[in-house]
């Protein structure tokens, strides 16, 4: 979507200087919006005294600061045209999807308001912002996403770095907390994007990126850096489906590639000399890391799941506690509560999807998915086909966790991820 120019003479100049000025304030206020979102983590906030996560605190708080500098980025942009119902038009003629996704979201946010008496705020971060970014995004230039590629390559490979230095010395720089307690005990590390698991969840989409021609703005050797240090963090932040489900992906781009060079496809001599020269030192560091107990902990995750199986099926068991009635038009929300709390279970139900049936009920919850799956459409389109494999990582390990059905900033992060690394190289309509 492309600001529509206006006027001739000195009436066109100003008009076109305040479209560059506006076009400048989005651009910076997108790029430092995608920057906090993987840079000041839901635990640093709670950490510095906002209530993000806590009870109590303004409205304000609980929205992360990432997702309000991505909305000021689209509000700017919006200005640009100069009415928002053109805007509008130009977003949904660009992203028809949208008129499934939206109306969608706004039903799940008044049943939460008026039929649920639940808080609506986790619905902002965990869809909205994604919708956001994805136009926001789309307004932005070549170069703009290449600068917002770079960032988060350099937060992401700190965060691994961190995540590893964390996990190999026992600190923390940020604590790991659980609603209003401090978990000592647990060996994963928080790194830069706070809990364990959402720490696998990206890592493990930025791992599949890279694998998918992500790193393209990085120098060979960076790349396979990136990648090395990504899949060495994973079993710091002991994501066990996170880590099989990357692997399976990564492998399965790889032997794809392969075959293609087997069948004549071209392959860069560079790429393929550090490949060679990087095997074998990988082989013999593998097996220098499992002799040193580097793997340990985290064998011991899948050997002893410390409960998340049992949760998962308790998770599954509280339907027969439910009526027909209620599976279909959701339960009343203190049951459900009641039920954790008796099962152990309070700090969330460990599958996005179950969570949201035992939440708003299945009609509900079913209109919601599908307008989810609307707008997964459309960044399949911003981004190409590339951007499949991720997003089908990201909705398994959903499927397998609390993640979405509880407040998040991960989805958001993944649209700025494929949208910006795995950019096609034809140009594109622009907002």
């Amino acid at each position: 979507m492309s600001a529509v120019a206006s006027g001739g003479g000195h009436a066109g100049a100003r008009a076109s200087g305040a479209d560059a000025a506006l076009a400048h304030v989005a651009a910076v206020l997108l790029f430092a919006g995608a920057a906090t979102l993987f840079l000041v983590s839901p635990m640093l906030l709670t950490h510095w005294g906002v209530n993000y996560e806590l009870p109590g605190g303004n409205v304000a708080e609980k929205v992360h600061p990432g997702t309000w500098m991505i909305a000021l980025a689209l509000l700017v942009t919006a200005l640009r045209f100069g009415n928002p119902l053109r805007f509008g038009a130009a977003a949904l003629s660009l992203f028809p999807g949208l008129l499934a996704f939206v109306p969608a979201w706004a039903f799940v946010i008044y049943d939460a308001i008026v039929i649920q008496k639940l808080p609506f705020t986790p619905m902002i971060d965990s869809f909205l912002l994604p919708m956001m970014a994805m136009l926001a995004l789309a307004a932005a230039t070549g170069a703009q996403k290449r600068r917002i590629a770079l960032a988060l390559h350099a937060a992401l490979v700190a965060n691994a770095a961190l995540g590893l230095a964390e996990y190999l010395m026992g600190f923390r720089l940020t604590p790991y907390v659980a609603g209003e307690f401090v978990l000592e005990q647990d060996w994963r590390s928080t790194a830069l994007l706070g809990h364990p698991l959402a720490n696998a969840s990206t890592m493990g989409v930025y791992i599949i990126t890279l694998g998918l021609g992500g790193g393209r703005d990085l120098p060979v050797a960076l790349r396979a850096l990136a990648l090395g240090l990504s899949i060495a963090s994973m079993i710091a932040f002991g994501g066990r489906a996170s880590l099989v489900l990357s692997l399976t992906f990564l492998g399965l781009t790889f032997a794809a590639r392969a075959t293609a060079v087997a069948r004549g496809a071209r392959v860069s001599q560079l790429t393929l000399g550090v490949g060679l020269a990087l095997a074998p030192i990988l082989v013999v560091g593998i097996g220098e890391l499992y002799a040193a107990g580097f793997f340990d902990q985290m064998l011991e995750r899948f050997v002893n799941d410390h409960g998340s199986a049992k949760a998962r099926l308790i998770m599954l068991a509280m339907f027969k506690s439910l009526s027909w009635r209620e599976i279909v038009l959701g339960p009343d929300p203190t049951k459900i509560q009641a039920l954790q709390n008796l099962e152990g279970v309070e700090y969330g139900l460990e599958s996005f999807f179950v969570a949201y049936v035992l939440t708003y009920g299945a009609i509900v919850s079913g209109l919601f998915f599908i307008g989810v799956a609307f707008l997964c459409r459309e960044i399949v389109r911003a981004a190409g086909a590339r951007a499949i494999p991720p997003l089908l990582f990201f909705f398994i390990v959903a499927a397998t966790s609390v993640s979405l059905s509880a407040k998040t900033c991960a989805f958001g992060m993944l649209v700025a991820l494929v949208l910006t690394m795995l950019r096609p190289d034809a140009p594109r309509a622009r907002v």
